[in-house]
């Protein structure tokens, strides 16, 4: 049986198609999974070695392959899908998923947290709670297609080195206050994320003597990628070193030493004390391991900030499109949404802190010591009452399996 599944970005990739594809071969093992990954505003452009890493993917076809094979039907070498088999929608365009369905006459299914287009195209809408099935039905999905199954981003959630492991791998001692920064999936916005949270993280660490600070780096970011950010920043000194340990980095900024990490997130994520985020996928990861996270969401650069549909489109148009990103687009947005941070969003209230406008270091590292002297233990309570429904894949895969017989 052929799997075909559609994705877009990081966030996607990471906690939707990795679980979902473990989930997968374990029902099916001799199905083969392929992912395509259309063109996306979101994306980070290294989807596609990303999702090649996952043992459980048999063929990975990028946006390239996907246009010329949807436009000019040019099939992308050594696929051949058989006759039996199903198409599953986890992020990007709902359109996508519709038209290889209809390609390849499979059915199509849909793991969903707000879009809702093309039901009468789609069997079944997957989607993590009542609240957003609640949603999803005022927006015309019919109730008798709705499956809640949990959060399904929670089953990517799972340390692969214990907390042991890794406290003697970084080195830590009881008394460190472990900072874990995540600055970014996609290059663009790490290029100017990383310089400030260094900046903050310096100023910082002239304040808090016992910060610890440990930089946690997406799978779509590279090391190329940080030296030139590094090289762009022509205020910083610094010197990046390999370790005898391949996931581990050291970074030294002025006389200050970071570790780069990149391993799995979940790793350095238990370790963790408080983090600094930008708003994303991460944000609900931290909070399911009860790490108290400042999210940043710098608006030095508004132009950068990568939007969906059509507004996403104009903000790429030459000197038009950022001009009104960052005149027009992007503060009516800020303005419109009172949180911007996931979790802060789906419960309606600041659990995490969030830190929003033209920001310094120095704001940055005055709103931590905030959160530092007067918030955490107050954080890391609330954040014992996120609890989210976990097994959402065997749930989908539960789903899919009883409904099939009846489509093919």
């Amino acid at each position: 049986m052929d799997v075909i599944l559609t994705t877009n970005s990081p966030g996607e990739v990471s906690a939707w198609v990795k679980p979902m594809v473990k989930a997968i071969k374990k029902e099916w093992p001799e199905s083969r999974i392929t992912v395509f990954i259309p063109p996306c505003t979101f994306a980070s452009g290294r989807e596609v070695p990303v999702v090649e890493s996952f043992d459980e993917v048999d063929q990975v076809f990028g946006p390239r392959e996907y246009i010329k094979y949807m436009i000019f039907r040019r099939k992308p070498r050594g696929f051949k899908p058989g006759e039996e088999g199903f198409v599953l929608f986890l992020g990007g365009d709902l359109g996508h998923a519709v038209m290889l369905g209809k390609r390849f006459k499979y059915p199509v299914y849909a793991y969903s947290e707000r879009d809702a287009g093309f039901s009468d195209r789609i069997r079944l809408f997957f989607v993590p709670s009542l609240k957003v099935a609640a949603r999803l039905e005022r927006k015309g999905v019919k109730k008798e297609h709705l499956r809640p199954v949990g959060d399904l981003m929670l089953d990517a959630v799972k340390p692969d080195l214990s907390r042991e492991e890794m406290e003697q791998l970084l080195g830590l001692d009881s008394k460190d206050l472990v900072l874990n920064i995540f600055p970014g999936s996609r290059p663009h916005e790490v290029k100017e994320s990383f310089p400030l949270f260094l900046k903050a993280v310096i100023y910082l660490k002239n304040k808090k003597k016992r910060i610890k600070p440990l930089i946690t780096l997406a799978p779509f970011i590279t090391l190329d990628n940080i030296r030139s950010f590094l090289d762009e920043a022509k205020d910083l000194s610094w010197e990046l070193k390999l370790t005898d340990v391949e996931e581990l980095v050291e970074l030294k900024v002025f006389e200050h030493r970071f570790l780069i990490y990149r391993g799995s997130s979940y790793n350095t994520m238990q370790v963790s004390q408080l983090a600094f985020a930008l708003p994303g996928t991460n944000n609900v990861e931290l909070a399911a391991m009860g790490v108290p996270t400042l999210v940043i969401l710098p608006l030095n650069w508004p132009e950068l900030i990568p939007l969906p549909g059509i507004i996403g489109l104009i903000g790429q148009i030459p000197l038009l499109g950022p001009f009104l990103k960052r005149k027009v687009v992007i503060p009516k947005l800020v303005q419109k949404f009172l949180y911007v941070s996931p979790v802060n969003r789906s419960l309606g209230d600041e659990i995490l802190p969030e830190l929003k406008g033209v920001l310094t270091p120095e704001m940055i590292a005055e709103r931590t010591m905030e959160v530092i002297d007067s918030e955490l233990l107050t954080i890391k309570d609330k954040l014992k009452k996120y609890k989210k429904e976990e097994k959402a894949s065997e749930r989908i895969i539960s789903e899919i399996r009883a409904d099939l017989p009846s489509c093919l």
